[in-house]
C-alpha cells in the first residue's frame, strides 16, 4: 500500500488516525514520512475535538520546524498528498496487510520454536485482529415513546435469581445493563453465577456463556446440577434422567464455550451467531486487551468494562461479568466496593449492579454466603444497597 494514502487518509479523518497510530511503526517509514508523523500526532493530541489535519497550518509548522537542507523536497513530498481518499478502505487495506506480514512472522517463529518472538508477535497480532471497523458511531434515537414503555416496564425486565436478588434490583435487569460478580477464590462466585442462569433459563431467555478459566464442560455439569435439581452424585448415577429435566427446564436455551483468553470482537463473533438475551462473561479480566490504555489492569478493566456495555446495546442483551476480588490479612465476608481487585472506578464505573459474594470460615460450615451490594443503580430505594445472606446447596449448585 502506497504510504502517501495512508497519511491522505489519517490527514482527513481523526477515527483513520486512532485506528492506525498504534500500529505505525516508524522504522518502516520513509524520511519524508518520519518528518511528518510526528507533526500529525501534536496536531490531534493538542485538540482532542479536531476531526480532521488542517493541511495548511500542519504545513506551515513543518516550514518552520523541519531542517533547511531538506525542506523542499519534505514540503513537496507533503504538497503531493491525496487529497481524496477513502479513509475506511485505506485504513481496512493497512491492517490487512500488516495482519499478514505479522502473522507469517508469527508462523515462522512458532515452526522455529523461538520462544523469545512469539509472545511479543502474538500480541502484536492480537492487537492487530481487535482493530474494529473504521465508521461513524451508531445512531439510534429514542423517540419512540411505546417503545421506551416497552422496554422499561418492569414486567419486561430479565428476571434475577435467587429471588432476594431479583427483589434488590425491583424485578430484575433490563436490556443492556451490565451485572458484575465479584469475589474471592473458593467464595462461590461460580455457584452464584451457574444458579442466576439456571433462573434465566427456566424463565426461557437464551444465554451465552464464555467462559476462560475453569473447565467448561464443568460448568455446564453444575448448570444441569441446577436446573434438574439432581446432586452431582445423583447425576454421575443417573445423567440421562438429570439431563432431560435440565432440557425440560432450558438448558437448550444454553451455549456455552471456552474461549482462552478471547478477545472482544471474538466475542461479538458468537454473540452474531447466538444472538443471546444473556451474555455471561466468566472471566472479564482475562479477557484480551491490547487497544489504547491497556497497559495495566486497571486500565484493562475499564476499557473492556467499555467494551462489553457497547456490545450489550448493539445487541441488546444484558450482561454479567465475572472478577475477583483482592487479597486481604484479615478478609470480610461482606465486601466493598474497594475490596474489587484493581478497582479505582474503573470497571465499577462500566457496571449498572456489582454483587460482592464474601464467605468466612462459619459460613461455609452452615453452608451460607454473605452478598453484598456494592453498586444498584437498577433500584433508587436505600433497601437495595442492603447486603442479605443466602443459603447454597453446592451439590446442586443452587442459592436460595
Amino acid at each position: 500500500m502506497a504510504e502517501q494514502e495512508v497519511f491522505a487518509a489519517v490527514l482527513s479523518d481523526r477515527g483513520a488516525f486512532e485506528q492506525v497510530q498504534h500500529h505505525i511503526d516508524l522504522d518502516e517509514l520513509s524520511p519524508q514520512g518520519k518528518a511528518w508523523w510526528p507533526l500529525i500526532k501534536e496536531w490531534y493530541k493538542t485538540d482532542r475535538r479536531a476531526q480532521s489535519v488542517d493541511r495548511l497550518s500542519v504545513r506551515g509548522r513543518g516550514e518552520h520546524t523541519m531542517p533547511d537542507k531538506h525542506l523542499t523536497t519534505l514540503l513537496g513530498w507533503y504538497d503531493h498528498l491525496p487529497t481524496e481518499v477513502s479513509p475506511g478502505n485505506v485504513v481496512k487495506d493497512l491492517l490487512d496487510m500488516k495482519r499478514f506480514s505479522v502473522g507469517n512472522h508469527l508462523c515462522a517463529a512458532i515452526q522455529g520454536k523461538d520462544t523469545g518472538k512469539i509472545e511479543p508477535l502474538l500480541d502484536n497480532y492480537t492487537g492487530l485482529l481487535t482493530a474494529t471497523k473504521l465508521g461513524k458511531s451508531e445512531i439510534r434515537w429514542t423517540e419512540d415513546d411505546d417503545e421506551m414503555h416497552a422496554r422499561l416496564d418492569r414486567e419486561n425486565l430479565i428476571k434475577l435469581a435467587p429471588a432476594a436478588l431479583n427483589a434488590k434490583c425491583k424485578g430484575g435487569a433490563g436490556r443492556g445493563d451490565h451485572l458484575v460478580i465479584f469475589g474471592r477464590p473458593e467464595s462461590g462466585k461460580t455457584l452464584f453465577t451457574v444458579n442466576m442462569v439456571g433462573g434465566f433459563l427456566k424463565f426461557g431467555h437464551k444465554v451465552l456463556y464464555v467462559g476462560n478459566e475453569e473447565d467448561t464442560y464443568k460448568t455446564r455439569k453444575r448448570i444441569i446440577c441446577n436446573l434438574s435439581g439432581a446432586t452431582t452424585d445423583q447425576y454421575e448415577e443417573e445423567p440421562d434422567r438429570a439431563l432431560a429435566l435440565a432440557k425440560e427446564r432450558g438448558l437448550d436455551k444454553l451455549r456455552i464455550c471456552h474461549l482462552n483468553p478471547g478477545s472482544i470482537p471474538e466475542i461479538e463473533e458468537l454473540v452474531k451467531e447466538v444472538r443471546p438475551d444473556v451474555l455471561v462473561l466468566d472471566q472479564i479480566r482475562n479477557i484480551s486487551w491490547t487497544g489504547k490504555g491497556g497497559e495495566s489492569m486497571v486500565t484493562k478493566l475499564e476499557q473492556l468494562g467499555i467494551a462489553v456495555r457497547a456490545l450489550l446495546g448493539r445487541y441488546d442483551m444484558l450482561g454479567v461479568s465475572i472478577t475477583q476480588a483482592r487479597d486481604s490479612e484479615s478478609p470480610d465476608a461482606w465486601l466493598r466496593m474497594e475490596d474489587m481487585d484493581n478497582t479505582r472506578t474503573g470497571l465499577p464505573g462500566q457496571a449498572d449492579a456489582i454483587f460482592g459474594v464474601g464467605v468466612d470460615d462459619g459460613l461455609i460450615a452452615t453452608n451460607q454466603r454473605a452478598i453484598s451490594m456494592c453498586k444498584n443503580k437498577l433500584n433508587d430505594d436505600p433497601d437495595g444497597r442492603v447486603g442479605f445472606m443466602v443459603q447454597v446447596d453446592p451439590a446442586r449448585s443452587k442459592v436460595r
